[in-house]
C-alpha cells in the first residue's frame, strides 16, 4: 500500500516488469485547471493513464521528465465537474489507483438559472410562488452545497432579504402573498452574480357579498326600454377591489317564477347588466351573483302596465281579425314588435290552434282561412301587453256573441 503526499489511501498492484518507488498526484482542482500525475517507476514496460470521467473513459501517454513519467490532463478536459477516477495501467494491468475531485469555478459565476411560479397568485397570505434556482460556474457546473444564496423582494412598498444555501446544486423557496394585491418583484444573488428580475401578481382574494341597484326611464312595462342593473364596488376581505373582467351573474325572477339572466364583467370593480322591460305589468325580485364567491342583497321593482286596452275588429266573415290601434301610457303608439297571440278553441272547449304575430305601427292582423278553419262558432282569446280579450265568433258569417 503507499500514501499520497496529502495522505490519500492509494491502491496498488506491482506486476513483476515494473516498480513504482514514488508518486505525485492531486486530489483535488478546481475547474478548467491543468492536473499533472507524476510517477516514479522501475523495471520496463509501456505504462499509460485511463481516466473515467462523466464523459467517458480517456487515455493518457506520459512525457519523461527527469526520469519520472508525468501524464497531463489539460483544461479543457476538466472543465466537469465531479470526481474523476484514474489507473496507472502496464501490459493490462492496474499498478496504481486513485481519484480527482474537480470543483466548480465559483469565482467565474455567470448564470442563475431561475423558475419563478405561479406568476399569478391570490391576497391573503395562504398562496405562494415558488422560486427555484440553479447557480453555475462559467462551464456550467451546479455550485457546491452551502454555497450562499441571498433572495430580494419588493412588496407593498417595502423590500426585505431571505439567507438561503445550497443543497444538491440547487435552492428553492416558497414566496407567500401578502393581504394586498398588487406585484412581487424577486431576485436572487449568489457570489455577487444576480439573476434576472422575477414577477409574480398578486390578484385579490374571493370576493365578499355587495350591493346593487338599478336604473331605467320609467316603471312601466312597454317592452321597449332598458333596465340597467349595477353594483357597488366589488371587493375581497382586505379591501382589495376584485380583478377587472370578473364575471357578475344577475337572476330575475318574476310574481309567477319565471327566471331571466344577465351578467356583466366588472371594471374597476363595478359590473352592470342590462335587460328590456317586461311586455305585461310585472314584480320582479333581482339578485347577484359572484359564481362560488358572493351574492348582493335581493332588490325588487315594479312595473305597471303600458297598454290599458285595445280595440279588435273582425271583418270578412269573421275570418280577417284586426288588432289596434294599440297606444302606450302616453297614447303613442306602442313600438314595433309587441308580441299578439290568438287562441282558437272550437265550441267543445279544444284548442284548435295557437297563431302568434308582431304589431307594426301599433296595428296586427290575424287571417283564419277558410281551407284550414271550417266555418262554425269558436272561441277566440287575444293577448298583448298582458291584457286579453274573449270573443265568441262564428266563422263564414258576421255575427258575434
Amino acid at each position: 500500500m503507499i500514501l499520497s503526499c496529502r495522505g490519500e489511501e492509494i491502491k496498488t498492484v506491482v506486476p513483476k516488469d515494473i516498480n513504482v518507488v514514488g508518486h505525485e498526484q492531486p486530489t483535488s482542482i478546481v475547474a478548467g485547471e491543468i492536473a499533472q500525475f507524476s510517477f516514479e517507476v522501475k523495471g520496463k514496460g509501456n505504462p499509460y493513464l485511463l481516466l473515467h470521467q462523466g464523459l467517458g473513459p480517456m487515455i493518457l501517454q506520459p512525457r519523461l521528465d527527469n526520469n519520472k513519467l508525468v501524464f497531463t490532463l489539460e483544461k479543457m478536459y476538466t472543465r466537469q465537474a465531479g470526481l474523476y477516477e484514474w489507473e496507472l495501467i502496464n501490459n493490462s494491468q492496474v499498478v496504481l489507483s486513485g481519484n480527482l475531485k474537480v470543483l466548480p469555478k465559483q469565482e467565474l459565476t455567470t448564470k442563475i438559472e431561475t423558475y419563478f411560479g405561479p406568476r399569478s397568485i391570490r391576497a391573503g397570505g395562504d398562496d405562494f410562488s415558488m422560486l427555484f434556482m440553479v447557480p453555475t460556474d462559467v462551464y456550467d457546473n451546479p455550485l457546491p452545497d452551502g454555497t450562499s444564496v441571498i433572495i430580494k423582494r419588493q412588496m407593498d412598498n417595502a423590500q426585505d432579504s431571505i439567507q438561503g444555501e445550497l443543497k444538491n446544486g440547487y435552492l428553492w423557496h416558497n414566496l407567500f402573498s401578502s393581504n394586498y394585491a398588487g406585484r412581487m418583484l424577486v431576485s436572487a444573488t449568489v457570489n455577487q452574480i444576480s439573476s434576472k428580475e422575477l414577477t409574480s401578481m398578486i390578484a385579490p382574494s374571493n370576493s365578499v357579498n355587495f350591493q346593487i341597484d338599478y336604473k331605467r326611464v320609467h316603471d312601466y312595462a312597454d317592452g321597449n326600454q332598458v333596465i340597467e342593473f349595477i353594483t357597488d364596488e366589488i371587493q375581497d376581505r382586505f379591501g382589495n377591489t376584485v380583478a377587472d373582467g370578473t364575471l357578475v351573474n344577475f337572476q330575475v325572477t318574476d310574481q309567477d317564477g319565471a327566471r331571466l339572466l344577465t351578467a356583466g364583467s366588472t371594471l374597476a370593480g363595478i359590473a352592470t347588466g342590462k335587460l328590456l322591460h317586461p311586455t305585461k305589468a310585472s314584480n320582479w325580485k333581482v339578485t347577484a351573483y359572484v359564481t362560488g364567491e358572493s351574492k348582493s342583497n335581493e332588490t325588487q321593482l315594479q312595473f305597471k302596465p303600458a297598454v290599458k286596452d285595445y280595440e279588435v275588429s273582425f271583418l270578412h266573415d269573421n275570418r280577417l281579425i284586426e288588432v289596434g290601434p294599440i297606444h302606450g301610457f302616453m297614447e303613442q303608439l306602442v313600438p314595433d314588435g309587441l308580441l299578439i297571440t290568438l287562441k282558437l278553441f272550437n265550441d267543445k272547449g279544444e284548442l284548435v290552434d295557437t297563431k302568434l304575430t308582431n304589431s307594426s305601427k301599433g296595428k296586427a292582423s290575424f287571417e283564419l282561412e277558410e281551407l284550414f278553419y271550417e266555418n262554425g262558432l269558436y272561441t277566440l282569446q287575444i293577448e298583448t301587453a298582458g291584457l286579453q280579450k274573449e270573443f265568441k265568433v262564428a266563422l263564414g258569417t258576421n255575427e258575434l256573441e
